[in-house]
């Protein structure tokens, strides 16, 4: 059954906090990829803040799932990691909670799990937080690496037949 929410299928999510510096690193790199690369047809890029449960609505139903987001993996600050979805169910890389109340993104993934509604594919490429303190700008490490997350993204969307291309002088496809 086709699902009738779902507007592409595949999904590219910026998940993070804007006012938690290093935490808005999710929906500043997609900002980066939407501004200096082309997006493809049949991806849908989205920014969904702090969704909360209501991630649910961007996961389920798609072929493919790929998430920008800050995640502690216990790395030098600004490095950036790739975590397919076994490492991302197992924990390997953890997000940041606004409240506890909150589910992550593997409780997400469990849900859509159990509708048996899970993607064939999720990947979290997520950059090492120097900073979660309040403040609007990444730290100097974490915008270093958004051009970096933005070459795993077409990596990875390239493994998927789809090619992320470049606008302009810095590289997303190298």
């Amino acid at each position: 059954m086709e699902d009738t929410l779902v507007d592409a299928p595949i999904c590219v999510i910026g998940l993070g906090n804007l006012l938690q510096r290093d935490d808005g690193f999710g929906p500043r790199a997609l900002e980066w990829i939407e501004r200096h690369c082309d997006c493809p047809a049949g991806v849908e890029f989205v920014d969904v803040g702090t969704a909360g449960l209501h991630l649910i609505r961007w996961v389920v139903g798609r072929r493919a799932v790929l998430i920008l987001d800050a995640c502690t993996a216990g790395t030098a600050p600004g490095t950036v990691s790739v975590f397919h979805r076994e490492r991302v169910l197992e924990g390997e890389c953890t997000g940041v909670r606004i409240s506890p109340h909150q589910p992550d993104i593997r409780e997400i993934l469990r849900m859509a799990e159990v509708v048996d509604r899970m993607p064939d594919e999720v990947v979290l490429i997520g950059a090492e937080p120097r900073t979660m303190e309040q403040g609007l700008e990444l730290s100097p490490e974490v915008e270093a690496a958004i051009p970096a997350a933005a070459r795993e993204l077409a990596r990875e969307l390239r493994r998927l037949g789809v090619a992320l291309e470049l606008r302009e002088t810095e590289a997303c496809n190298s």
